[in-house]
């Protein structure tokens, strides 16, 4: 599987899987910005 590197996964991933991975990642990322998450998974889920 690779280095295990985050990239390189998500490649493995199924579309659905690949959909959580990203709203994990993001969510993480803005709350540690002290941003509202819900802003940003709205342009995912649009695409």
């Amino acid at each position: 599987m690779g280095t295990g590197d985050g990239c390189e996964r998500f490649d493995e991933f199924s579309s659905v899987e690949r959909q959580w991975f990203a709203v994990r990642v993001v969510s993480d990322a803005c709350r540690r910005r002290g941003k509202n998450p819900m802003n940003y998974l709205g342009t995912i889920f649009e695409r």
